[in-house]
This record gives structure tokens, C-alpha cells and sequence, in this order.
């Protein structure tokens, strides 16, 4: 009898034991979520890293003649050879309004074709929520044609051309914004050159794009 006791105690001991390692597993499971979710979110803004964006200036842009929404642009991005870059803005921006002006461009995006013309970059822009109002975003006077945005504490380590399959500009991009005061920002961290930061001239609490 008194070792059928035993036995028995033993087993409700085992039990106990499994049942509180069962917990304190669950328990680690739990804590380790937002470490990884953390991370991945640290991971995420460093992506940003990877986006070449530099100061540019338009030569000349005219009316793309096979996409009626389209302009085509010479822009300076501080190359050998300026690049030619399709952008979608012929019903926000008037022609003579795109001329020799100062912009920003993503530089490293995969060549695109428009009709027969082949894009090399994207001007970034801001827009209202409804997109019926869209301007160039504006580098502060003094940034050298050519000079890379940078934002603080990331990393730049860029992607010659951005693998469309990584889809990292498609990860990014919800970041940018501008603020209340029309500072133009990734997640917070200011679009910065040189010579200072980067405004959106009208549009404030924009998307980026």
C-alpha cells in the first residue's frame, strides 16, 4: 500500500513539473514575440539604406507623346550623362512649371519602359490623400546636384538596382511622409542633405511618393 502511495505522488509530482514547464515554454514563446517583432521592425528601417535617393535638377521636361498622363525629364543626378525619367504629373504640374528646377530622385529603382521611352529613376513628389494635388518636394538651397539623402542612424548600404522581387521600395515607402510643417521625413527621421533638410512647399501631413 505504501508503495502504491508513492507511486501515485510521484505521478502527481511528474504532472505538476510537465504542467509548469508546459507554462514557463509558453511563457518564453510570448516573451520572445516582441523581441522578434521589434527587430523586424528595427530591420525594416534600415532597408531604407538600400534607397538611393539623391538631389537632382531638371534640364527640361516635355509631353511624353505616346502616354497622355506623362512627362518625360532630363534630370541631373550628378552622373556622366543626365538621366531621362518618365513621371505621371501632366495633370498637377503646368510644362513651364517643370523646367530647370530641383528635385529629388530615386536612383536606383529598375529601368522601366513608357511606350518606346525608357525610365532611369522616379521623381519623388508629395500628394494629398485624394491625390488631386501634387508637388515636388524641394531640397534645401545649397545641396549639390548628385548628393545622396541620408536619414540619422541608418546605414547606407545601396542596392545598385533594387530587386523588384525584394520589394523593397514597396516596404519603405509607407514611411515617407511629410510632417505639419511640410518637413519631409521617413518614419519620423528627416530627409537631410548637406545644406539642411528637404520641404514640400504647400502640402502638409502628405504621403511621399
Amino acid at each position: 500500500e505504501e508503495k502504491k502511495e508513492e507511486k501515485k505522488e510521484e505521478k502527481k509530482e511528474e504532472k505538476t513539473q510537465n504542467k509548469t514547464e508546459e507554462k514557463s515554454d509558453k511563457k518564453d514563446k510570448k516573451d520572445k514575440k516582441p523581441a522578434q517583432e521589434a527587430a523586424s521592425s528595427g530591420d525594416n528601417a534600415q532597408l531604407v539604406g538600400q534607397v538611393v535617393i539623391k538631389v537632382g535638377f531638371i534640364r527640361k521636361a516635355w509631353k511624353h507623346e505616346e502616354k497622355e498622363k506623362l512627362y518625360v525629364e532630363e534630370i541631373d543626378v550628378g552622373e556622366a550623362q543626365p538621366r531621362t525619367i518618365c513621371s505621371g504629373l501632366r495633370e498637377f504640374i503646368p510644362e513651364n512649371e517643370m523646367q530647370q528646377k530641383r528635385c529629388l530622385v530615386l536612383c536606383n529603382l529598375k529601368p522601366r519602359k513608357f511606350g518606346s521611352i525608357e525610365s532611369n529613376g522616379m521623381v519623388l513628389c508629395a500628394s494629398n490623400a485624394d491625390h488631386t494635388k501634387v508637388e515636388l518636394l524641394v531640397p534645401a538651397e545649397g545641396a549639390a546636384v548628385g548628393e545622396r539623402i541620408t536619414f540619422s542612424g541608418i546605414t547606407n548600404a545601396p542596392e545598385a538596382v533594387l530587386d523588384p522581387k525584394k520589394k523593397i521600395w514597396e516596404t519603405v515607402a509607407p514611411g515617407f511622409k511629410t510632417t505639419s510643417t511640410g518637413l519631409a521625413v521617413y518614419n519620423d527621421l528627416p530627409f537631410t542633405t548637406s545644406a539642411g533638410n528637404v520641404i514640400a512647399p504647400t502640402l502638409k501631413n502628405a504621403t511621399i511618393s
